[in-house]
């Protein structure tokens, strides 16, 4: 079983990220957790995954295997969704692919969450342009607050 992930580095999709690894743990499932992820300051994707895997949050049987053998598990795609390049559509080839990942801005500036939705729609209309010829499935989980306006009439 092969799956993609993104947004591995965040709330929600660390703990995808835990429940997958999980399952292969439990299902000695022979899987593979492609990770796209990108660096941040001075810590590389690499980097912050595996204090992820290490933290105080890591379930209890994800951290009793070890980084290392968890790496296993894992091929980390270190590079930003902006400016993804398809250099690795023969390895994913069959592969679910899970979009956990988007700008995200709590801002209440109405221009500023516009900005935010269409850059996040955009990135994910790319993924999924350049990736469905070769995956199972798209699964996209994003976040997106309506709000009604009567003098719009909208929500």
């Amino acid at each position: 079983m092969k799956i993609i992930l993104t947004g591995a580095t965040g709330v929600l999709g660390s703990h995808i990220m835990y429940e997958i690894l999980e399952l292969f743990i439990t299902n000695k499932i022979d899987g593979k957790l492609f990770i796209i992820a990108r660096n941040k300051g001075k810590s590389s994707a690499l980097d912050r995954i595996n204090e992820l895997l290490s933290s105080s949050y890591t379930p209890k049987i994800i951290k009793e295997k070890g980084i290392e053998k968890l790496h296993e598990y894992i091929k980390i795609i270190d590079t930003d969704l902006a400016t993804i390049q398809d250099t690795f559509s023969n390895q994913i080839k069959g592969a679910y692919f899970i979009h956990s990942a988007g700008y995200v801005n709590l801002s209440t500036n109405e221009e500023q969450r516009e900005r935010i939705f269409d850059e996040n729609t955009k990135i994910t209309k790319s993924l999924f342009n350049i990736f469905h010829p070769f995956i199972k499935k798209f699964i996209y989980i994003g976040t997106r607050i309506f709000f009604w306006n009567p003098k719009r009439n909208n929500c």
